[in-house]
């Protein structure tokens, strides 16, 4: 992974299915690039067996150029902003945006991939506050501890990572 740029603790939290997509990604470009030399070995072994009565083609040997195909991109289906929380009802939460990163970061000094090795459940209720606001200004951080139960972190935590 050093090639790309991506330390092994960062492939290390990167979700399977973006994981198995970089893989692909890679295989696709690591054939593009052999290709050229496949193609003129494939052209060789036309020159050893053609003859009058049957022709060959170095396709026929190294398959087709792989620029024609494409590596198919998964799109994930874009997550509902709904969310229960401990109080029973239904909030919907705004997509987490560059201004409530940098808020938190300064709330806590540290920046933001510090914050999220291994998440504080301050951090928590302060990225779930601030995702609230938007929609519900009335709502106080500390109201927002009491929406947060360790029953619902789990629900929560995942809602967060799965929106866009």
């Amino acid at each position: 992974m050093r090639h790309l740029g991506i330390d092994a603790t960062t492939s290390g939290k990167m979700a399977a299915s973006d994981f198995n997509l970089l893989v692909r990604e890679v295989d696709q470009q690591l054939r593009v690039e052999r290709y050229p030399i496949e193609y003129r070995i494939g052209q060789v072994m036309c020159t050893m067996v053609n003859s009058k009565e049957r022709t060959y083609r170095p396709e026929m040997f190294v398959g087709e150029d792989p620029k024609n195909t494409e590596v198919a991109k998964v799109a994930k289906e874009k997550s509902d902003p709904e969310i229960m929380l401990a109080d029973g009802n239904n909030y919907t939460l705004a997509v987490l945006d560059a201004n409530m990163m940098e808020d938190i970061e300064e709330a806590f000094d540290k920046p933001w991939g510090v914050l999220f090795t291994n998440v504080r459940v301050k951090v928590l209720k302060a990225v779930l506050w601030h995702m609230l606001k938007p929609n519900y200004p009335e709502l106080q951080l500390a109201d927002v501890g009491h929406l947060l139960t360790a029953k619902n972190m789990t629900t929560v935590v995942t809602k967060i990572s799965d929106m866009k």
